[in-house]
């Protein structure tokens, strides 16, 4: 199946999380493989990986809904890619570098780039927000110049508005904040526009779409975590899935276009879960 392949480019990709993005079917044997071309979409048909078209900006996203689990990621196909079916949905990989070996995180990156990835989830914690320690906007700075790749940024901080500026200075594409770290998230979500870059928001797994709705109409993109926050390789709550299901059909209601990016848990059988969500 397209899921099994595409699942199976996780060889590829090693120690790294996933986040989910799902697309309409793409002519997957009739796309050629330009993996160089600087001007046309990626795709290689063994392996089943699909890019968005190099010529788009880093930071913009597509004009139609997507649906992204760190690791991996869904998008509806840009009209520049040869569609044989607009209707089924397809899944793409956009890695986090959460689990990368740290001593060579350049050439990790490089690696996921080359293999094909159009996306790189980037998990900040801070230690007080969620327990562990990870990276800053320093880190950012020092990949930005490396890759091409669309730097979609998870802020796990308390007071998420304090690093904004940071973010947007170090090459951040996109920023994803909690609800439940500011008291202020229409402010935040506003400053990050101001500062041009897309705007998430997002969700634990005990917190309720309806805490985000007022500013759902404003954001790039809605993140629903699949475990709590804080640490790789978790087991993913189920009980989480009928908010995927929630956040789609709120989307299509109300006419709005964010993302759906689901964290946390993904593996072979439950990405199966979630793009049925």
């Amino acid at each position: 199946s397209i899921l099994d392949g595409i699942f199976a480019i996780n060889l590829v990709y090693l120690l790294f999380e996933i986040s989910i993005v799902d697309v309409p079917a793409i002519g997957v044997e009739t796309l050629k493989s330009n993996r160089n071309s600087d001007s046309s979409g990626i795709s290689n048909p063994s392996s089943k990986i699909f890019e968005y078209s190099k010529s788009e900006p880093a930071n913009s996203l597509p004009s139609n809904p997507i649906i992204t689990f760190p690791i991996l990621s869904s998008f509806k196909s840009p009209s520049s890619l040869n569609l044989i079916d607009p209707s089924p949905i397809i899944v793409l990989i956009s890695p986090s570098i959460l689990s990368a070996e740290f001593a060579n995180l350049a050439a990790d990156v490089k690696a996921v780039e080359e293999a094909g990835a159009k996306y790189l989830h980037i998990d900040i914690m801070d230690g007080h927000f969620v327990d562990n320690l990870t990276f800053g906007p320093n880190v950012v700075k020092a990949l930005r110049p490396l890759s091409n790749l669309f730097f979609d940024c998870h802020l796990m901080v308390e007071d998420p508005e304090k690093y904004l500026q940071d973010f947007a200075a170090a090459g951040a594409d996109l920023v994803g904040v909690h609800i439940e770290a500011t008291k202020h998230a229409h402010r935040v979500i506003s400053k990050i526009h101001q500062l041009g870059m897309k705007a998430e928001i997002v969700l634990n797994p005990g917190t309720s779409l309806e805490f985000a709705k007022e500013v759902l109409p404003l954001v790039d993109s809605v993140l629903i975590m699949t475990v709590d926050p804080g640490f790789g390789g978790q087991a993913f709550l189920e009980e989480t899935v009928s908010k995927i299901d929630e956040a789609e059909k709120y989307r299509k209601e109300h006419n709005l276009n964010y993302q759906i990016e689901v964290d946390g848990g993904i593996n072979d059988q439950t990405i199966k879960t979630v793009k049925a969500a």
